[in-house]
């Protein structure tokens, strides 16, 4: 049944699509950093730091 949704094709398992890293650094800013952010900088900043303290090895 066609429900007008657009839908894209890709495998199921395919490493490259796997969004945990975005989880990951979302949870770590959430728990680091409950307080709000003043401006998009500062909040581009934390995402950042978060980020790159996540160990290649977790990513890769």
């Amino acid at each position: 049944m066609d429900h007008n949704i657009n839908v894209i094709k890709w495998p199921a398992q395919s490493p490259d699509l796997n969004s945990i890293e975005n989880l990951l650094v979302d949870k770590k800013i959430r728990t680091e950093h409950p307080e709000k952010f003043k401006n998009s900088a500062e909040l581009f900043e934390t995402i950042e730091v978060a980020w790159n303290s996540i160990p290649r090895e977790t990513i890769a």
